[in-house]
């Protein structure tokens, strides 16, 4: 038993989806616009790199590749 109603638990998980979202498109359009201001790359093949970037890195992921996110994580804790 949720300590919720159904309708105030759908509501709260439809609004933590959109927040989901949010934090992707955050992280998308940053990586697209540090492309932009590192290289000079205009801004929509920016995004479309970084799109590909990311397809590529869940395809690599799909396969069990992870040594991108041990590096990532290694990084992210100095």
């Amino acid at each position: 038993m949720s300590a919720y109603s159904r309708t105030t638990s759908t509501l709260l998980w439809v609004q933590a989806e959109v927040i989901a979202m949010a934090t992707d498109l955050r992280g998308f359009m940053g990586a697209a616009i540090g492309l932009q201001l590192l290289f000079g790359i205009p801004l929509f093949p920016a995004a479309l790199l970084t799109g590909v970037a990311a397809f590529g890195i869940l395809a690599l992921q799909a396969k069990g590749f992870r040594r991108l996110e041990a590096v990532v994580r290694g990084c992210s804790s100095v």
